[in-house]
């Protein structure tokens, strides 16, 4: 039996993903939605259930707007949208870790801005919807009696969105924030992770302790519905919390680890040098521990990197006419500066899972770098026995 595949839409070149789990919550919320307006207005059970369905629509197009704000402003600072997934409660944005053309850095300083853009945009639209329902003002009609409530529907809605996500806690964005702020006040990459996913256990706890505990106060029993609810997104947010915990505690392993042997010196090769002078080049410094490159010295965010199928597929006879630029792709690299920093491994660790190549000034136009690939793979090897 073939399993039945999600609905995905393409926009702007990003795959949008509808799980059949936001399918069936949005029929869920349009069968609780369409009795009140039946039964308020008379209304026939079509026109009930067509308002209901507009105002399950506008919660779905909330969330959407919630994650394009953060595929947008991401874009905006060089990352690459891999994919937006919307699910029951909430969605996902995706962003690929390495191969960005813009300089990594810019993308891992503005973490925070990718993530507290989707708060602002349900902050926006909530603003955008009162104001909406203020115009219409006192209902006076069927009609405008309708779009009000529509309209008071959408902006608590969004409201709500905000808020949510506001909360400084794991994996909520308010979390992904915190744990920005913190590494910016010169905190360890570690303890900004540890910080952010206690905050979103607390957080869990919380949305448990606040759904539930009124409803026993007040009627001696919780209330079914809510109850579940609470349950399922305390459980959501222990559950994404919790899964930064191993991550955070291997920063925490390596703290004193030296991975200096790792770097080696960076030759910058102009664009226009020729295969055949790069071959001679790369002959002369066979024994020496250098990573070559292509590009200018003065912006290490252009640099490119050698393909070498592309490489080998250009005859020998060609190579003395053919620049190393057309057998290049975009390398993404990453500028650090350690001196000061309390826990260079931890912030290089760090910097590998969204850098092909690492770099740090040694003087004019001069550099030493290592691969992020084997910092990953020498502190893995490593790990444990620091632990």
């Amino acid at each position: 039996m073939s399993q039945r595949q999600p609905l995905t839409v393409t926009v702007r070149q990003i795959p949008v993903t509808i799980t059949a789990s936001t399918l069936i919550a949005a029929v869920v919320l349009a069968w609780l939605f369409w009795p009140t307006w039946h039964q308020l207005l008379g209304i026939s059970v079509a026109g009930a259930v067509a308002i209901a369905a507009a105002k399950v629509l506008i919660y779905l197009l909330s969330i959407l707007g919630h994650e394009v704000a953060h595929a947008v402003v991401g874009r905006m600072l060089g990352r690459t949208v891999s994919y937006i997934r919307l699910t029951a409660l909430g969605g996902v944005t995706g962003f690929e870790r390495v191969g960005s053309k813009t300089a990594p850095a810019k993308a891992r300083n503005g973490q925070w801005l990718v993530a507290a853009a989707g708060p602002l945009a349900n902050a926006t639209f909530a603003l955008a919807w009162w104001i909406i329902g203020q115009v219409i003002g006192t209902p006076e009609s069927v009609a405008a009696l309708i779009a009000s409530d529509v309209a008071r529907t959408a902006a608590w809605l969004n409201g709500a969105l905000a808020i949510f996500n506001a909360i400084p806690g794991l994996p909520l964005d308010g979390g992904q924030v915190l744990v920005q702020l913190v590494q910016r006040r010169g905190g360890r990459p570690s303890t900004a992770l540890l910080t952010g996913a206690w905050a979103g256990r607390a957080t869990s706890v919380i949305v448990l302790v606040v759904l539930i505990v009124p409803a026993l106060l007040a009627d001696g029993r919780p209330h079914s519905l809510r109850s579940v609810w609470a349950i399922l997104i305390a459980m959501i947010l222990w559950q994404g919390a919790s899964e930064a915990l191993p991550y955070a505690r291997t920063l925490r392993a390596v703290t004193d680890l030296d991975p200096s042997a790792l770097w080696k010196s960076v030759e910058v090769l102009p664009p226009a040098t020729s295969m055949s002078e790069f071959e001679r080049i790369a002959q002369q410094h066979a024994t020496a521990e250098k990573l070559m490159v292509v590009g200018e010295p003065t912006d290490p965010s252009r640099w490119l990197r050698l393909e070498p199928q592309a490489f080998q597929t250009v005859p020998v006879s060609a190579r003395g006419a053919t620049q190393l630029s057309a057998v290049s792709v975009p390398l993404s690299v990453a500028v650090v500066q350690l001196t000061g920093l309390p826990s260079p491994c931890e912030h290089l660790l760090e910097t590998s899972q969204c850098a092909e190549l690492i770099v740090e000034s040694v003087g004019a136009d001069s550099y030493r770098g290592m691969s992020g690939h084997d910092l990953r793979q020498w502190i893995q090897s490593h790990a444990a026995q620091a632990r």
